[in-house]
């Protein structure tokens, strides 16, 4: 069948099974009931296919919407240490790192009561 080297040169036809005692072993198959090879169901089974697949879209729908949520920033591609480039005010002149403002303290007036 071939030189031992995996490449097939012939075939020596289908191998026979054969159990201890010598007897040739073979497959018994089961009745067919003279179906043709398509899946029918009835009405109430197409029903529950149909729903039952409707159910998993929405709810992996809702999966994903939900992670979507969470993890937006992951999903926009912003990477958490660019905090100081998108701070917003944070340079003088927009783009420019050379311009950075001064931080500032705010007054804080306190109420009298």
């Amino acid at each position: 069948m071939d030189n031992g080297d995996g490449i097939a040169i012939g075939w020596l036809g289908d191998p026979i099974f054969r159990d201890k005692d010598g007897r040739e072993l073979f497959v018994r198959h089961r009745a067919t009931l003279k179906s043709d090879g398509v899946f029918r169901s009835s009405p109430r089974g197409w029903f529950t296919f149909a729903h039952t697949l409707f159910a998993l879209v929405f709810f992996f729908g809702h999966i994903w919407h939900g992670a979507r949520t969470l993890f937006r920033d992951v999903f926009a591609g912003i990477d958490p240490n660019l905090d100081a480039q998108v701070e917003f005010r944070a340079f003088q002149k927009l783009g420019d790192p050379t311009t950075r403002r001064q931080e500032m303290i705010p007054n804080k007036q306190v109420r009298k009561l």
